[in-house]
């Protein structure tokens, strides 16, 4: 008896038979695997072992002792007990999608269309017809179809169980679309909407007054409609009418004056066609906002000379994250890459490894807002705050040796966090030390080098990966050396989150009426994602009434109906880090056979003796059924004799005799109505192509497959030569690879590895004998992203101060209808920085007075005035973005005035009676002419309404600074400043008015009260009065107190050989003087200090320290009870030197048995 599977799998119109004599082996196929179901012959009893059942289940499929590679007994899935003799066990074998087989015909199972001749073995290794493998006393035998794959192009993986799909199944999924559809062109099947490019989530920073911008880009025939939807149900439709800030061109969204009580919120676009709706992953506009630094002082940071420290950035509120830049004093910005003892971390703090009195002075911490994560921040002028000085003191000691390296407690550290797949993550290593001679950091990865996409900067203080994997997961190791035996090694582990994103996503399914679709998408994230299901744009669950049934991943449809489940299909993978969807098609198909895509040839030949395949491939829902006709009559068929009809329909004439020449002719019949093609058969002596290369379809970075099969007689010798468009085809590339007849595959042609379109091209197989030759020949189509634009320029009158009309014509569109073009730009001033100024749609560019429909153009806008770019263009289709084009020659627009102001306007320091004015130069791209220079702005600030006029001054355009002399009497008082930018064609904008002080004198408060009081032996305690915080006592911002002190026996004029010590704050009272001897008169007095210098000295105190506290403790303590509750204590005293303090008392403490004495 025979037993016959049959079903249609996710692949090109394909469908997969098998045959077994005798018929316990059933072949199940699934949506993104394939199941091998044996059923156990009855010799494996009771206590059998998985390994034996393994094995014996692999030698039905020609594998004797081992299991295939990659495959382990984990995956073969057993049932709970294995029955008793007589009856029958269960063995699934799964072959996951990641494992399907290198066959560049199928898609699912061998990895591109039309299978439906192929022979399908999980193991690889087929057997001949005349062969049986025995197990026991049962004979099995794989009868198939007419061919293996290659065995070495095989492999395994372990995979996870899948729902299966019965033989009743038809689902087909056509990677071009035009399954039923006529043969029109790929590029004008009509489709449902897809997503190409998705929408971004944004902050918004209101102050710019740039709008807000969310884009999605489909591509569907008809085009697609947008609609843009928002809220936590997304129920509220975004609409102009709603706000006339609000404006829809396709699918971007564009607010304009964002504010944040309206505009903040979840937005969706959705794009429909006729077919179906599609909607996108969920993004988010908020309002970005970077809070004041606190107008309180930071206590001051005091170290040691020869130590490491750290300064800490003043707390500073932000939303959604900030960068850190630090100035010194008011002018030198910290620059780590010319000084590599000092080093800025992402934590906002500045560390040196090594400070010394030449690093004292008043550090500012610069926050400036950036976006995270998904978010982009929606201006080119992000904010940026000042923070107040941070004083760092540094006292003097004995300078060390070589010291360290330490690596620092808050290292290695990782940024951001947490860090995601996708990211630049960035590993941070700092190590304190003597700066004497040079540090060198060095990293590794535990177990694992280091990935390829990671970049070493900062000293090799930082690794920074770009665009992480899951997989670049793992220990860090920073290694930091001074010589060759200091050094010092920490280590972190990096994990790394991910968004979801799609392993399997959905495929277009094409399905037969009445039929059984089990459709199943994989995504990976971390934490694991969940699956939520759409159909339309609405949510989909399990419904019995529709017979759709949902199970995390896998949805099952039963008992297909056109008209209640065509239509567009989401997959949604969500976890805590976001969300990302997945889209296809579902097709319900019901039409009579065709075989208008795949006609037999109008004739094959065939030599004496040899073997012939005609394959039979119609077009038809639900499957067709195959029967062959001879010269108009019937043909017999049968799985033995000359004649063989594969359960696939195609036919094998074997040892072929010349009474077979004739026309032979496949009729395929199904509910929908019938339709044949007939070919005539050549028989001749010798050899001949039976099978020839056809015309074939491969998408770029894909494997084709051109066939080329022999029919001959055995004993005659043949050889297969190539040639690609009519020049020998170089067979020693590795991208091509020929499959001969020697090989033990019927499956003899051409593979050609990692198509590219220079492979595109007509293919010719030519098939040698001693005395004969035949040829044959296929065309090899290439599809993939769009190729580049061509000659694109700049129209020379359309070029204005900030904006140019590019010009370009369409290249060719692979096989992908294009939908978008993405434009990019690069000035002068920075070569080779490409940045993307705009994306647009097809249909959006053509303009209106071109009438060659391959002629494309589009405005870029929002141009710097009087500089020079160049613009390339890229084409984007299904498949991807193309290559940029040759970019084009360089336009200067037209210049104008400056159109931004300087930046980080202000001020502090220089002598008393001046007004420091300071800012941030120009970027040369902003200039708008060839030369540009500054105007400073100053006035008094008053209170009231009763405003000051404004004084100015001119600088060049190298000038960051103004000092102007306001007067000695106006030290300390508040100014408010503007700079502007001006060139030869006028002015640019001003800046922000911003408040500063003009420079303080020294203060003429003196601290009061000065007293001292013993701390220790070797500390003294001075406590005082502070200057009254006003300008007339302080005459600027008071910064702290010092101490000065010096022995009693120092001359009070040598001010130079005066020790002092400074404590910084405001409202600072008392400090300590420490490292002072034992037993020593000290001078000390108290002077005010201010960013300008010292206040006078305040009445001079003289201070002993204390003696030594005893040197001895009281010994033979003895202790008698004298009555209830007391007791009497006695011991020895001691005696006291001239170095310690006078005795004055005992001290007696007591405490339990029990308690410690503390």
């Amino acid at each position: 008896m025979t037993t016959t599977a049959q079903g249609i799998i996710n692949s090109k119109n394909t469908r997969i038979d098998a045959t077994l004599t005798p018929s316990p082996l059933q072949l199940q196929i699934r949506q993104h695997a394939a199941t091998i179901t044996l059923v156990m012959p009855n010799h494996l009893e009771k206590g059998t072992t998985n390994k034996q059942t393994t094995e014996a289940a692999f030698s039905l499929m020609g594998i004797e002792g081992q299991l295939p590679r990659g495959l382990s007994e984990a995956d073969i899935l057993l049932p709970r007990k294995l029955v008793r003799p007589g009856n029958a066990a269960l063995l699934l074998v799964e072959v996951p999608l990641a494992a399907t087989f290198l066959d560049d015909r199928c898609n699912i199972v061998c990895g591109r269309p039309n299978c439906r001749s192929r022979k399908w073995l999980t193991s690889g290794h087929g057997l001949a017809s005349k062969d049986t493998v025995q197990v026991g006393a049962l004979p099995y035998q794989w009868v198939a179809t007419s061919s293996a794959l290659r065995p070495d192009l095989q492999f395994w993986l372990p995979g996870q169980p899948n729902a299966t799909m019965d033989k009743s199944s038809a689902t087909i999924a056509y990677t071009f679309g035009d399954f039923g559809l006529p043969a029109t062109g790929v590029s004008v099947i009509e489709r449902g909407p897809q997503f190409i490019s998705m929408p971004n989530s944004l902050v918004v920073v209101s102050s710019t007054g740039e709008p807000a911008v969310l884009e999605c880009i489909a591509f569907g025939t008809p085009e697609p409609n947008y609609r843009w939807v928002r809220g936590k149900t997304f129920d509220e439709e975004v609409l102009p009418s709603t706000d006339s800030r609000y404006s829809l061109i396709n699918g971007r969204l564009i607010i304009e004056n964002p504010v944040e009580a309206k505009d903040s919120d979840s937005y969706r676009c959705e794009a429909r066609n006729k077919f179906g709706t599609v909607i996108s992953s969920s993004v988010a506009i908020s309002f970005g906002y970077l809070a004041d630094f606190s107008n309180v002082q930071n206590a001051p940071v005091r170290a040691k000379a020869y130590d490491g420290v750290a300064i800490e950035c003043s707390q500073i509120t932000y939303r959604p994250a900030v960068q850190y830049q630090w100035l010194k004093d008011n002018a030198q910005f910290m620059r780590p890459e010319f000084q590599s003892y000092i080093f800025i971390s992402n934590n906002g703090k500045l560390y040196f490894s090594e400070v010394t009195r030449s690093d004292e002075g008043r550090y500012q911490c610069i926050a400036e807002l950036t976006g995270v994560n998904q978010f982009t921040i929606g201006t080119n002028q992000p904010p940026t705050r000042f923070s107040l000085p941070i004083p760092l003191a540094v006292s003097d000691q004995t300078p060390k040796s070589n010291w360290g390296p330490e690596i620092q407690n808050d290292f290695p550290a990782v940024f951001p966090q947490p860090p995601l797949r996708g990211q630049d993550v960035r590993l941070e290593c700092f190590a304190y030390g003597s700066s004497t001679t040079p540090f060198y950091y060095s990293w590794q990865r535990v177990g694992l080098p280091i990935p390829d996409s990671a970049v070493l900067q900062d000293h090799n203080r930082v690794l920074i990966i770009r665009n992480a994997q899951l997989e670049d997961a793992g220990t860090y190791t920073c290694t930091v050396t001074r010589t060759s035996s200091a050094k010092d090694t920490r280590s972190v582990y990096l994990s790394l989150g991910a968004r979801p994103y799609f392993v399997a996503p959905l495929k277009h399914q094409h399905a037969d009426i009445r039929g059984h679709l089990t459709w199943k998408c994989e995504a990976r994230g971390n934490p694991s994602p969940v699956y939520r299901w759409y159909k339309n744009g609405h949510p989909l669950t399990s419904d019995p009434n529709t017979r759709v049934q949902v199970s995390k991943n896998i949805l099952v449809i039963t008992n297909l109906d056109a008209s209640m489940h065509e239509g567009m299909y989401q997959c949604e993978a969500v976890n805590t880090y976001g969300s990302e969807m997945s889209n296809a098609q579902l097709r319900v198909l019901s039409f009579p056979p065709s075989f208008s895509k795949n006609p037999l040839p109008d004739q094959m030949s065939g030599a004496v003796g040899g073997d012939i395949v005609i394959q039979c491939n119609p077009e038809g829902a639900p499957l067709p059924q195959i029967t062959w006709l001879r010269n108009g009559g019937e043909l017999t068929t049968g799985t033995d004799g000359r004649y063989i009809q594969y359960p696939n329909g195609d036919l094998l004439i074997k040892t072929l005799q010349s009474s077979d020449a004739g026309t032979f002719t496949c009729k395929a019949v199904n509910d929908g109505g019938e339709a044949e093609s007939s070919t005539t058969i050549f028989v001749a002596s010798g050899a001949a192509i039976a099978t020839g290369p056809s015309a074939v379809s491969a998408i770029v970075n894909e494997t084709a497959f051109l066939q080329c099969t022999a029919s001959r007689d055995p004993t005659t010798d043949v050889n297969f030569v190539w040639y690609f468009n009519n020049y020998p085809l170089d067979i020693s590339d590795p991208t091509f690879s020929v499959v001969s007849e020697t090989q033990a595959s019927s499956r003899t042609g051409l593979y050609i590895k990692g198509v590219q379109f220079k492979y595109e091209g007509q293919y010719t197989c030519v098939l040698q004998t001693p005395f004969t030759a035949d040829s044959k020949s296929g065309y090899l189509t290439v599809r993939g992203p769009p190729s580049m634009p061509a000659g694109l320029y700049v129209r020379t009158e359309s070029v204005t101060q900030t904006s140019v009309m590019l010009m370009w014509t369409v290249g060719a569109d692979n096989g992908g209808a294009v939908v978008s073009f993405i434009v990019e730009a690069e000035d002068e001033f920075n070569p080779n920085e490409w940045q993307t100024v705009l994306t647009v749609a097809t249909k959006d560019s053509i303009p209106a007075d071109i009438l060659q429909t391959d002629k494309h153009g589009v405005q870029v806008d929002n141009l710097n005035p009087g500089n020079g770019y160049r613009f390339r263009v890229s084409a984007q289709n299904e498949f991807g973005i193309g290559t940029p084009s040759i970019p084009s020659d360089f336009v200067k627009t037209l210049d104008a005035p400056p159109s931004v102001a300087p930046s980080n306007v202000r001020g502090g320091g220089g002598s008393v009676g001046d007004l420091t004015i300071r800012w941030d130069l120009l970027d040369r791209s902003e200039w708008g002419s060839s030369s540009v220079y500054y105007r400073v702005y100053w006035r008094k600030k008053t209170e009231g309404d009763n405003e000051g006029r404004w004084q100015s001054a001119t600088k060049t355009g190298t000038d960051d600074h103004h000092v102007t002399l306001v007067g000695i009497e106006n030290f300390f008082l508040l100014y408010e400043v503007k700079v502007q930018a001006i060139n030869p064609l006028g002015q640019g904008p001003n800046s922000s008015i911003e408040e500063v002080y003009s420079a303080e004198d020294l203060p003429l408060g003196v601290p009061t009260n000065v007293v001292s009081n013993t701390y220790n032996t070797s500390t003294i305690e001075v406590s005082w009065t502070p200057v009254p915080d006003t300008r007339e006592a302080a005459r600027g911002k008071i910064l702290g107190y010092q101490i000065n002190y010096w022995p009693q026996d120092l001359d009070n004029r040598r001010k130079d050989e005066w020790q002092f010590i400074r404590y910084y704050g405001d409202d600072v009272s008392s400090g300590l003087v420490i490292n002072l001897a034992t037993q020593v008169n000290t001078w000390v007095g108290v002077q005010v200090v201010n960013s300008a210098g010292l206040g006078p000295l305040s009445e001079q105190y003289l201070m002993e320290t204390a003696f030594y506290p005893s040197w001895h403790y009281p010994e033979e303590v003895r202790v008698s009870s004298v009555g209830a509750g007391q007791v009497r204590i006695w011991w020895r005293g001691i005696l006291t030197t001239t170095w310690e303090a006078g005795l004055t008392a005992y001290v007696v403490r007591e405490f339990l048995l029990d308690e410690t004495n503390d």
